[in-house]
C-alpha cells in the first residue's frame, strides 16, 4: 500500500511548503494539468493539485479521495480518508491541542483549523440523507472528501481580511 503523510505547515508526501514549481517537478515530474498558479496531478490512484504564489513556490496543497482503498493519505498517523469524519476531527484536536475555526459558517462541511493551517472538505453530510437513502458511506458524507495544507498565514490571515 502507497502511503502520503500530511505535515501541517511542512510536506504532503515529498512536496514541501515552499518549494518552487521547479523543484516540485524535479521530486515528482510534470502535472496532468496546469493553470498559472496550480497544478494538478491525477491518476487512477490519486488526485492532487499544487497551488503556488506570486512567486512561484508552493502555499497550498490539496488531496482529493478517489475510492482508491490501496492508496492511503494520512495525518498523525490515521487515514484521512478512510476515518469517520467527526473521528478524524477529534483525532486531529486532540493530538495537535488546536481547535477548528468554530465560526467557519461551512461547518460541518468544511472545518479548518487555522493555527495548522489544515482544511477537511465534504459535499454533504450523513443528516443530508434519510436513512438508508445512500448506502455507500462514501456517498453519504460519512467521510472527508479532501484535505489541504498551507503555509503559515493561508487561512490564519484569511480572517483578517
Amino acid at each position: 500500500m502507497m502511503t502520503i503523510d500530511i505535515k501541517p505547515l511542512a510536506s504532503a508526501g515529498q512536496i514541501k511548503l515552499g518549494l518552487t514549481k521547479q523543484e516540485v517537478y524535479e521530486k515528482i515530474g510534470k502535472p496532468t494539468d496546469s493553470f498559472p498558479e496550480k497544478d494538478c496531478y491525477q491518476s487512477n490512484d490519486i488526485f492532487f493539485s499544487v497551488s503556488y504564489d506570486q512567486n512561484d513556490k508552493v502555499e497550498y496543497i490539496e488531496y482529493s479521495k478517489t475510492g482508491n482503498k490501496d492508496f492511503s493519505i494520512r495525518i498523525h498517523d490515521i487515514d484521512i480518508f478512510w476515518t469517520p469524519a467527526d473521528q478524524l476531527i477529534n483525532h486531529v484536536k486532540s493530538v495537535t491541542k488546536c481547535d477548528f475555526d468554530s465560526e467557519d459558517f461551512e461547518i460541518p462541511y468544511s472545518y479548518i483549523f487555522p493555527d495548522l493551517e489544515l482544511s477537511f472538505w465534504r459535499p454533504t453530510i450523513p443528516s443530508d440523507y434519510e436513512e438508508n437513502e445512500v448506502e455507500d458511506e462514501y456517498e453519504n458524507g460519512k467521510y472527508f472528501r479532501t484535505i489541504g495544507i498551507g503555509i503559515k498565514g493561508y487561512y490564519s490571515e484569511m480572517k483578517l481580511k
